[in-house]
């Protein structure tokens, strides 16, 4: 798995969401998508916009 795609992944699993842990191998984006929502943060589009990827882990690690 990428490395910034890793550190959203953890510091989702930190702030305790309630989201399955299940739920990030089946439907990635999604999860995390739903996880941002959560947290009023904005959603991803993909995963192929590393700056934007790289922005959200940033932001999600500020708040663990």
């Amino acid at each position: 798995m990428n490395r910034v795609a890793r550190r959203i992944e953890v510091a989702l699993r930190s702030l305790d969401l309630g989201i399955p842990e299940s739920a990030y191998s089946t439907d990635f984006l999604g999860t995390v998508n739903k996880g941002l929502r959560q947290l009023g943060l904005p959603i991803l589009n993909d995963l192929e916009n590393p700056s934007a990827m790289m922005v959200t882990a940033i932001r999600l690690e500020a708040l663990v």
